[in-house]
């Protein structure tokens, strides 16, 4: 009878072929299934399962190269509760740029959204540039479209969004900065932090020595001080 490390192990090695193998068949099948729905798609994508796509009106998704988009529990064990949805609403544009990873997020452009490169997003974590609804009761119950709040989506390059992370409209998460899980993020983050909580305050600053060289000029930039970042007591 085999011995429990030996178990383990075959279970890695098969566990890793099966990758493998559903990568190099469901990826050229995503690339055309992103097509059709009017995404255009840089080269390496990798796929294990297909995410939700579509692009309304003249909205469009500009996928980069080298993304990796996960879509069930399987794939990662964080806690995927539902495929990778992607949508571009009428004349907005959702932009993913190169090395992005993604677990079962939502992103939702109905304004823009922007991701840079070597961002990584975690399991359900959500982008979202638009309320939905008009803040007002009067115009939910008159179903006021034009009512509804918009405004663009951005993170900056090497950004580690949480799972089940909020992003909410008219944010831009700065260069190398962390949103940490559960983290519900209202207003812009400086370059060079981690926030936490809701809404998300500044708890950590990111060690400058650790950032890739393109992002140091950014977080020496960050007008960040030491008032602004909340310690473990709860006080700034």
């Amino acid at each position: 009878m085999p011995t429990p490390s030996l178990r383990a192990q075959t279970m890695r090695v098969y566990d890793g072929l099966l990758r493998r193998v559903m990568c190099f068949l469901v990826s050229p099948i995503g690339r055309v299934y992103l097509n059709i729905h009017g995404a255009r798609v840089g080269r390496g994508l990798r796929l294990q399962s297909l995410p939700f796509c579509r692009c309304y009106g003249t909205g469009h998704i500009d996928i980069g190269d080298n993304v990796t988009i996960l879509n069930t529990l399987y794939q990662n064990a964080a806690g995927i509760m539902h495929k990778t949805v992607l949508i571009a609403g009428d004349g907005a544009l959702l932009r993913i740029g190169n090395d992005v990873g993604i677990s079962g997020a939502t992103l939702d452009a109905r304004n823009s959204i922007s991701i840079g490169d070597r961002c990584m997003l975690g399991a359900n974590c959500g982008l979202f540039s638009t309320d939905y609804h008009p803040l007002h009761p009067a115009d939910r119950h008159d179903r006021t479209a034009r009512a509804v709040q918009t405004a663009p989506v951005t993170l900056e390059n090497d950004v580690w969004i949480g799972a089940n992370a909020l992003i909410l409209k008219g944010v831009t998460v700065g260069a190398s900065s962390i949103v940490g899980a559960g983290s519900v993020v209202t207003k812009s983050v400086p370059p060079g932090v981690i926030v936490a909580g809701n809404p998300a305050r500044i708890v950590k600053r990111v060690p400058e020595s650790r950032m890739l060289f393109s992002n140091r000029h950014a977080g020496a930039a960050s007008t960040v001080q030491d008032s602004q970042i909340v310690h473990a007591t709860g006080r700034s």
